[in-house]
Parts: C-alpha cells; structure tokens; sequence
C-alpha cells in the first residue's frame, strides 16, 4: 500500500521562542535579585603577627584551661559540676528545685576570673569540658552558654571564647 502525501498536509511548524525568552529573562532576574551570600561559619579571628625585619621571637605563655566537669546520674540528669582552675577545686551539686542555680554559679566564677570585661588575661583563658557520656544534651548547651558569656539588656559580653571539649575515655 501506497501513501500519498500532498502539499497541503507538509505544513511548517513555527515555534515563537519570544515568549519563552521574556520567561527565562525573568527568571535570571529573580534569581540574581534574591541571592543571598552564605555566612561562614566558623570564622575565628586569627591574630597575625606584624611583618618586622627583626628575627622572630616567640613568646609563648600558656596557661592551664578551665576544666569543668559535668558528672551525670544513671538517667542522664545533671548530678554535680566540679571546677577545676589553678588553685580552685569547686564542686556544686545539682537542687533539684534550683535547676538555673548550678549554672549561676558556674556563670558568676568566670565572671569573677574574666572581670566581666575583655581583659588580655580574660581573653587568653580557654575552658575545657568533661562531660559524662551519659548526660542529656541541654545541660551540655547550658553550660556552653553559661561559660562563653551573658547578656546585659541588649548587648552580649563574651567572657571565654575558647571552648574545648576533653575526650571522657
């Protein structure tokens, strides 16, 4: 069997592309319009030492770390919390019915050690925590918080910016 095709059935196909150019344009536009930059994460402030054509000398003062321990009970609740710097060896147990109390304290001796201000010394102490594997995540945060600083209205004071966390093994 024999198929016939005549002029009248071969007809052109014409596709505007207009439209959908406008449609692309818009889009590019839109999307160039609302990108927003990512804010990095981690960025640490790295003191650099000047350039100088005097031979490097390094000093290097190091001082032992805040250890603060954070001891757990069978359930995963905040038992006791033991300070160890320098001279200081505190120890504070947990109020059941007082659960800001322990952080209060822990809170108030860094502010007694830092001065509440950016101090040289304040800013050269790092804190270092040992904590029970056992212990609930939000006494953990709790502790960062009360360490690293506080607010005062509308403004943050930052007592210790470094924070280690001490292998428990």
């Amino acid at each position: 069997m024999k198929f016939r095709h005549s002029d009248r059935d071969k007809q052109e196909i014409k596709l505007d592309m207009t439209a959908m150019i406008d449609v692309v344009f818009q889009l590019l536009i839109f999307f160039v319009m609302t990108f927003k930059t990512p804010i990095y994460e981690g960025d640490f402030g790295i003191k650099m030492p000047r350039a100088s054509n005097a031979p490097s000398q390094m000093t290097e003062t190091t001082t032992n770390p805040m250890l603060v321990r954070l001891m757990a009970d069978n359930e995963g609740h905040l038992q006791s919390l033991n300070i160890v710097f320098q001279t200081d060896s505190i120890n504070y147990n947990f109020d059941p019915n007082n659960p800001a109390g322990i952080f209060r304290a822990l809170n108030e001796y860094v502010i007694g050690i830092v001065g509440g201000q950016r101090t040289p010394t304040g800013g050269d102490i790092e804190a270092e925590l040992e904590i029970d594997f056992q212990l609930r995540y939000d006494y953990t945060v709790k502790a960062i918080e009360a360490v690293s600083g506080y607010r005062e209205g509308d403004q943050v004071v930052t007592l210790i910016e470094k924070i280690n966390f001490k292998d428990t093994q």
